[in-house]
């Protein structure tokens, strides 16, 4: 049973069919934001959360999905409050395998595990697309774009925080879990949340290769835009070194007195010029010399 942003009414039928306590009904009617895993008899309650799709993030300031599940011994119900498209693809995989008359089977715990899962395949995937970003991205800190690169490089690092903050307690639910499921059905109820606690494994082994990624190539960004700005302050600064005796010379002759030397002389301003550029020559020769071009 999956519910999409249900309705009180839809709240309370849950409760009279499947024997819900009214603590958890209420719980289920709007989001909490804090995760869970609690036992209630033969009812096992969990609250986790899975980052927003960063296809569906400009709508929403929110980073989180959460997304609650009620597992019993022969069932699971899903209460969520935003479309989910790793739990939409999978009802139409179920509706079509009830229409061949296949149907999905199993304890409620071993449900939760299938459901589970195909939500943890679908952060693979959108780990997978950040890594095809990461790889985008150094091809662009290396093909010279590397102020353009600040902006795609915050995204990435963006998305991995999610994915890493939404995760977090997922380790720690699963253990809560698998203990609850055991107690319903013995210890056969424990084996299933192996392979989730094996996927988040894998997931936080992800996040962290692209986290480490990205902070090398932030680095290398940061280390070429740096070097970068210090060629053009350099060359801003060997202009302003070149310009300086025409500048000074120029104010020299401009003072009005009466004994400024060869002012009224035949030729005078060519004499001006020609010791202003001589100057500037030999400037330029430092500064060649010098390497500070």
């Amino acid at each position: 049973m999956d519910m999409e942003n249900p309705t009180a009414r839809e709240i309370r039928a849950l409760i009279d069919e499947r024997q819900v306590p009214p603590a958890v009904g209420e719980e289920l009617i709007r989001p909490t934001w804090r995760p869970r895993a609690e036992r209630h008899g033969d009812l096992i309650h969990l609250t986790l959360h899975f980052p927003i799709s960063r296809r569906r993030k400009d709508n929403t300031t929110d980073t989180d999905d959460e997304i609650d599940f009620l597992v019993g011994k022969h069932f699971v119900a899903t209460v969520h409050y935003r479309h989910n498209d790793a739990l939409y693809r999978l009802g139409k995989e179920v509706d079509a395998a009830a229409l061949l008359k296949r149907g999905v089977g199993g304890s409620g715990p071993e449900l939760f595990v299938h459901i589970t899962r195909a939500l943890y395949d679908a952060l693979f995937v959108e780990l997978g697309e950040n890594t095809t970003s990461l790889g985008h991205i150094e091809q662009g800190v290396f093909r010279g774009d590397a102020r353009a690169m600040v902006g795609a490089l915050s995204e990435a690092g963006r998305e991995l925080l999610d994915m890493q903050r939404a995760i977090s307690f997922h380790k720690e639910l699963m253990d809560s879990f698998g203990r609850a499921a055991a107690a319903l059905g013995g210890e056969g109820g424990l084996a299933p949340t192996r392979h989730l606690l094996s996927d988040i494994a894998r997931l936080e082994f992800a996040i962290r290769r692209n986290m480490d990624l990205l902070s090398e190539l932030r680095e290398t960004n940061n280390s070429l835009l740096n070097a970068r700005e210090t060629a053009t302050m350099r060359v801003i600064a060997v202009i302003a070194f070149l310009t300086l005796p025409a500048s000074v010379l120029t104010n020299f002759f401009q003072m009005a007195t009466d004994n400024t030397p060869l002012i009224g002389l035949p030729y005078d301003w060519f004499l001006i010029t020609g010791i202003t550029l001589v100057l500037t020559v030999l400037l330029l020769f430092i500064a060649k010399k010098q390497k500070w071009l």
